[in-house]
């Protein structure tokens, strides 16, 4: 597995996210949240296997929490490098309104994940990252080492490379969604040095939820889907290896962030990362055979509010 230097951590390409520790999540979720007992073998195998960080967030139930008590019984803590974020606040606040909700935020992932310091936080609301200097002073009162930013679209996420503030923005990208490729901003964010953190991969289960579910409001999915699986099959690769790799192959992706409920999925993930990169031919090929599909398609949270668990 390829390793991403970030400052001073070494992390690894698979970010092991976490959602689903503390929330059912993801509309192809059949398995719904593991037992604390699942997620300890997840953990201690995916550590095990060089996973060496963790997405999570307040917001994804009580998955801060679980984290914090698993990595200090499986004696990990020191292994792991957690990125949370902050809670989401309003667009209007004074200056010392946030500085109070960012430091009580700060406090309480301290308290869940059971650490002296958070390695990587960030805004978990892009337009929250007008509180920039709230959360820098968190950094100069050593309680955050890097400050980031998760965005929702290819605009913010220019935006929030070309500020200077942040050192790390989590994005969503993926075979069926190419937008911040198309608008330049993996290259602007390698060329200034940003880490960038990839989500949503798999489009939470949209690439993989058999045909005869899918949802009349997301069928606009299916014809592209097929042409990717017709491209898969020739290239002798499952969908989910074409789909990752074509992330991996991403110049300016510093670590991919995927979910699961099983330790199987883990187990397959890994596989995953044992992979090469695409050839420039394949990469192509996909890249010309991919549609700009609608928003309300390719952005889960843009999906009808039953779809969102």
């Amino acid at each position: 597995m390829k390793n991403y230097a970030f400052r001073e951590y070494n992390l690894s390409q698979f970010m092991l996210g976490t959602v689903q520790f503390g929330a059912n999540y993801g509309i192809a979720n059949q398995a719904g949240r593991p037992s604390y007992q699942t997620v300890l073998k997840i953990l201690e195998c995916a550590a095990t296997n060089g996973v060496n960080c963790l997405d999570t967030a307040p917001a994804y139930g009580d998955s801060e929490k679980i984290i914090g008590r698993a990595i200090r019984e499986l004696g990990i803590a020191d292994k792991m490098t957690v990125v949370t974020k902050m809670p989401v606040m309003d667009d209007n606040l004074k200056p010392a309104e946030a500085d109070r909700l960012i430091r009580q935020g700060v406090e309480a992932s301290l308290k869940n994940l059971q650490l002296d310091v958070l390695p990587i936080y960030l805004f978990h609301k892009e337009s929250n990252a007008a509180y920039a200097d709230s959360l820098l002073l968190m950094k100069e009162k050593g309680l955050v080492k890097h400050a980031g930013v998760s965005v929702n679209s290819p605009e913010w996420a220019l935006k929030t490379v070309r500020s200077g503030n942040f050192e790390a923005i989590q994005l969503p990208t993926s075979i069926l969604d190419q937008r911040y490729l198309k608008q330049g901003v993996f290259q602007e964010a390698k060329t200034r040095g940003i880490a960038l953190f990839v989500r949503s991969v798999y489009v939470q289960g949209l690439l993989f939820l058999p045909e005869n579910e899918m949802p009349a409001e997301l069928s606009a999915v299916m014809e592209t889907r097929r042409r990717l699986e017709q491209i898969a099959a020739k290239a002798n690769m499952s969908l989910a290896e074409l789909a990752a790799c074509f992330v991996m192959s991403l110049e300016g992706a510093s670590c991919l962030v995927m979910g699961l409920e099983t330790l199987e999925q883990l187990q397959d993930n890994l596989k995953l990362f044992e992979q090469e990169s695409l050839s420039a031919e394949l990469f192509r090929n996909i890249f010309e055979n991919v549609p700009q599909l609608p928003d309300n398609v390719i952005v889960p949270h843009l999906w009808p509010k039953r779809f969102n668990k």
